[in-house]
């Protein structure tokens, strides 16, 4: 859709010596003109797109249509599997950082296919506060049509990143642009306060995103599905009052030979009726989104399952 809307382009022509009463139709006739070559600028013909005309900044580029529902796989590893994921009815994706031609390629494949992408910029530029090479960065793509925002960080509430850290990486980017900012937590619940998320993370992004994996080697189906939907609920209640944009929540699709960090217990694969249940579940809790964890990690057993429970959209 263009940003800058036509002028109309009546003129009014040269009239010569004609009566008062002439004069004065004919100038009427002429605005008329006018005005209608304005109404005809605007309104959208039977195969047009509707236009709007509500001033618009020059300075961002045309997006793309921002899905009702987000869905996709936290980091694709290449540009190649892009159109293998937009067929299952992917729409979304979370990029991690690498370096600028990597990253460049997949915007553009991203576009190609109305994948929208959720960008993370350098973890070392938040650990350590490198806040001028994270604003340099964010600068570099932050015009890109197929970006839909920034992924901050990864489970500060595991990795010990203090909280003004984060804070101070977020409010650096927001002062020079306002994509979404997420970062994805994975305790307490999804609730923030006492034994939960410390709250001091909180004013340091726009959309909560939560890691809920549930499917270890001794846990039966039937138990792992248990906590979820207490767990969505939980990050619908706590967006609502931080006062976010929305929440996302980042489901299990991987298991074998995975191990989970600190505990030393083995996840499993999800089966078919677990994966489609966190997928239902998920939408039902308000969620803006899903990705699927991890595009690396799931075998084709795992994505076929996915591309099933994504068939009950």
């Amino acid at each position: 859709m263009s940003r800058n809307l036509k002028r109309g382009t009546g003129t009014i022509r040269g009239w010569y010596l004609l009566p008062v009463g002439v004069i004065a139709l004919a100038v009427a006739a002429a605005l008329l003109h006018r005005g209608g070559n304005r109404l005809a600028a605007v309104t959208p013909g039977p195969n047009s797109t509707p236009r709007t005309t509500t001033p618009q900044a020059t300075s961002m580029p045309t997006p793309i249509p921002t899905p009702g529902f987000l869905v996709g796989w936290y980091d694709f590893p290449t540009t190649a599997r892009i159109p293998e994921q937009a067929a299952m009815g992917s729409n979304f994706a979370l990029l991690n950082y690498s370096d600028d031609a990597v990253m460049r390629g997949f915007l553009r494949e991203a576009l190609r296919y109305n994948v929208k992408v959720m960008m993370q910029p350098g973890p070392n530029w938040i650990k350590y506060g490198q806040l001028a090479e994270l604003r340099a960065w964010i600068r570099r793509y932050q015009h890109e049509p197929a970006v839909w925002g920034w992924y901050l960080d990864d489970e500060p509430d595991f990795s010990g990143l203090p909280p003004r850290r984060l804070l101070a990486a977020y409010r650096a980017i927001k002062a020079i642009d306002d994509h979404p900012v997420g970062v994805v937590f994975a305790s307490g619940s999804c609730q923030f306060g006492r034994n939960g998320i410390d709250p001091a993370y909180a004013p340091a992004f726009d959309v909560l995103m939560f890691d809920d994996y549930q499917a270890f080697v001794p846990v039966s189906p039937a138990d792992a599905m248990q906590p979820l939907k207490g767990d969505f609920a939980n990050c619908a209640a706590s967006a609502r009052r931080l006062h976010k944009r929305g929440f996302m929540l980042v489901l299990q699709a991987f298991g074998k030979g995975q191990i989970s960090p600190g505990d030393n217990v083995a996840f499993r694969d999800p089966n078919l009726v677990e994966t489609e249940y966190a997928y239902r579940a998920a939408r039902a809790s308000g969620a803006m989104g899903v990705l699927w964890y991890h595009d690396n990690y799931a075998d084709a057993a795992v994505r076929a399952e996915v591309r099933k429970a994504m068939a009950q959209r």
